[in-house]
């Protein structure tokens, strides 16, 4: 089970679900298919923390050049301050980006 892909352990976890779930299996079996799922569990959660460890954050420095940040899991960059002001303050050059709709405020 070492080099298996998220998706494939994901599908294999959701067949062992359904397989147990139908309740036609020994007690021996049904024991056997549980335990093989919490391994494929254990790895796909391990397979998510990895994951979540390469994603970044886009961001512009002081300069205004992009660069990025490793994302946190309370998600905001590494590198901003706590503060929801200083968090703000520094995603407004990314945000500011983004396409401007028809120039209607959207609850009007």
């Amino acid at each position: 089970m070492g080099n298996i892909k998220f998706e494939a352990a994901l599908s294999r976890l959701e067949a062992l679900v359904n397989s147990l779930e139908k309740g036609d299996l020994s007690l021996e079996k049904s024991l056997h298919v549980f335990e093989e799922g919490v391994r494929l569990s254990k790895n796909c959660v391990q397979l998510l923390n990895e994951a979540e460890k390469k994603v970044e954050w886009l961001l512009h420095d002081k300069e205004g050049s992009l660069t990025t940040s490793p994302y946190l899991p309370d998600g905001r960059p590494e590198d901003i301050e706590t503060s929801d002001t200083a968090l703000d303050t520094a995603l407004d050059p990314v945000l500011d980006t983004a396409p401007d709709t028809d120039g209607e405020d959207a609850n009007e």
